[in-house]
């Protein structure tokens, strides 16, 4: 059974089904049925197994409750009245229609009350139960029910064992009711009370629209609710989930990081693709030639819909994507665990509203066959840097530790997440001694938005600093191969300078003829594209060949992988296939820090922004 129960209904407007007479149900009922020890402990009644058969037929959905678990497990007198006592009160609305429950009605225990009654709602509206039940009785729209039920040990252990916990906890709550009941902020209405049950406390919640015929609760706005309420309620598991307090979370902490990562570096370097994908992506390049609209997913037809999601589907059979879709799965999982007795559905790729990121990926990689606009050789970055501290010596110019420090601020390593921060206040400083590697990466940043505001004047102004260091130093160096193939860069990207790919293959052969392997590689992938020179493939080919005999990985396997498709398939289909691979393997690692810092849950700004709004317009003080 999960740890939180939860059931969603919707009240219609009927005589049938007095509303007011409910929110006065919820918030007054008076009595309890008292049993003393030998009592409460006897061997269950024949008038409560008859009860409990009519509550079962009228109401199926009860098997589910913690009671009838419990009356299943020790069938007492005491557990069957709890099990008939919660299961007229969920159901009471149906009920107070039947005398056969009205008896058991008249004798509920009481709420904990908060002045005359047990209503309450967001912080500074005065509760008067008489208005609230004569406005429901008269309202012409759908009213929203949820109740919320916990464990005995579970409230105790985690403060949710009385009115106040609840409360607060509820208007926290006030945007994502909103925002799945789909009602403007400024029309929810929405009331509560708490049942402190001997065994499972619960909360009884009324949302409504002051405007009739507004909202609407999906099967999605079901699950985004129950995941908001197991985030609060269980904060403190969760944080233990996502803190490493458990040999299970540690398992997905470390070894699954550990596992992603060598997953996605994999995708990252591996250059062979599945052939059907492919041939799935020329069929998609072809589509989209002949499409008017935009030539994104949500205005495609619904067959080159279909399409593309095949080829999302088809991407997840690759071994290593499907690795990832699994460990999502079970982190996910984890948490489902604290509102969920099964393991959540598990979706194709393509229908997965999580990663629709992908379906867009897709397209991008289809319309980029034709005309690839990918530079590969950025992928380099780690690596030339490497190569300049071996081949040169780096301490003698800028790979200085404090340098090194810098970049792992700038990229993260495995034990630490980037610090965006750390690594500018470091960078500005080796960029004050006239560090060129610290220039390029501050223009980076600037230019990414990434621990500054996107900025891409001075994103510029910080690449044309880096331009001129590196050609400073290409003058004046005695090996000047490595500066000559980053000057060819600067212009082949655009940075410091306008993109001039003519410039860019200039730069490249000087430093691919000192021997660069990098220059070698840069330059094969010009005249792959034809960019700066005249297409010619035997020369890309000759190029990444000189590359491969001096060492550089990139270039022999994308070799092996020109040789393994026999030509068949071009350098575009193959490089828009790759880089499908590694945007998929992208998108999985951002969902993957996406849970790893969604927990605990906090109420952000924007959250306190909306409801003081609310209250505003309300009429209400605020801080009240």
């Amino acid at each position: 059974m999960p740890k939180l129960v939860t059931k969603f209904k919707y009240l219609k407007p009927s005589a049938r089904q007095s509303r007011g007479g409910y929110a006065k149900y919820i918030a007054t009922r008076e009595g309890v049925e008292k049993l003393d020890d030998s009592q409460r402990f006897a061997p269950v009644t024949a008038k409560q197994q008859q009860l409990i058969q009519r509550l079962l037929k009228d109401f199926p959905d009860s098997r589910e409750m913690f009671e009838y678990e419990d009356y299943l497990q020790n069938q007492t007198v005491g557990s069957a009245s709890e099990f008939i006592t919660r299961a007229i009160e969920d159901n009471a609305s149906q009920c107070m229609t039947s005398k056969t429950y009205a008896d058991y009605i008249a004798t509920r225990p009481r709420a904990e009350r908060f002045g005359s009654h047990g209503l309450f709602t967001d912080e500074g509206v005065q509760v008067n139960l008489e208005k609230v039940s004569s406005d429901l009785n008269s309202y012409g729209g759908n009213v929203y029910t949820i109740i919320i039920s916990l464990r005995r040990e579970d409230a105790e252990r985690l403060g949710f064992d009385n009115g106040s916990r609840w409360r607060d906890m509820l208007r926290t709550q006030t945007q994502a009711l909103a925002e799945n009941l789909k009602i403007p902020m400024e029309h929810l209405k929405w009331f509560a009370a708490f049942h402190n049950e001997g065994h499972h406390p619960h909360v009884h919640l009324l949302a409504y629209s002051t405007v009739e015929n507004e909202g609407y609760l999906t099967k999605q706005g079901v699950h985004n609710l129950r995941s908001e309420f197991a985030k609060d309620i269980f904060a403190q598991d969760l944080h233990c989930i996502y803190e490493q307090q458990t040999e299970y979370r540690d398992e997905l902490r470390a070894k699954s990081k550990e596992k992603v990562a060598k997953l996605v570096e994999q995708i990252n370097s591996g250059l062979i693709v599945d052939p059907q994908l492919q041939q799935m992506l020329v069929e998609l390049s072809r589509r989209l030639k002949r499409h008017k609209g935009k030539k994104v997913y949500g205005y495609l037809s619904a067959g080159t819909k279909k399409l593309v999601n095949h080829i999302v589907d088809q991407l997840c059979q690759d071994s290593k994507i499907s690795a990832l879709y699994d460990l999502w799965y079970r982190q996910r999982d984890e948490i489902f665990k604290t509102y969920s007795g099964d393991p959540s559905e598990r979706l194709p790729l393509s229908q997965n509203p999580e990663f629709k990121p992908i379906r867009n990926a897709v397209v991008r990689a289809a319309l980029g066959i034709e005309h690839q606009e990918e530079v590969m050789e950025e992928q380099q970055e780690p690596d030339d840097l490497g190569y300049f501290s071996r081949e040169y010596g780096g301490k003698k110019f800028w790979w200085t530790d404090e340098y090194k420090l810098a970049r792992k601020y700038l990229y993260g390593s495995e034990d630490a997440p980037p610090d965006p921060v750390r690594a500018m206040e470091l960078l500005q400083r080796e960029a004050e001694k006239g560090n060129g590697f610290a220039l390029y990466d501050l223009g980076l940043m600037a230019r990414n938005g990434f621990g500054c505001a996107k900025d891409d004047v001075l994103a510029q102004e910080q690449f044309s600093k880096a331009l001129a260091a590196f050609m400073a130093e290409e003058s004046r160096s005695k090996r000047p191969g490595y500066w000559q193939y980053r000057i060819g860069k600067m212009y082949a990207m655009g940075y410091g300078a306008d993109q001039n790919f003519r410039k860019a293959a200039e730069w490249y052969e000087k430093a691919a003829a000192e021997g660069n392997p990098f220059a070698a590689y840069a330059l094969g992938c010009l005249y792959r594209r034809g960019q700066g020179v005249e297409r010619d493939e035997a020369r890309a080919i000759a190029y990444f060949q000189a590359a491969a005999a001096h060492g550089n990985e990139y270039a022999q396997r994308l070799l092996d992988s020109l040789r393994s498709t026999s030509g068949a398939q071009s350098w575009s289909v193959t490089n828009g296939a790759l880089s499908l691979m590694r945007q998929t393997a992208s998108i999985f690692q951002d969902r993957f820090r996406e849970m790893d810092t969604q927990y605990p849950h906090h109420v952000d700004r924007k959250l306190q922004s909306k409801i003081a709004e609310k209250k505003l317009a309300q009429g209400q003080k605020l801080g009240g």
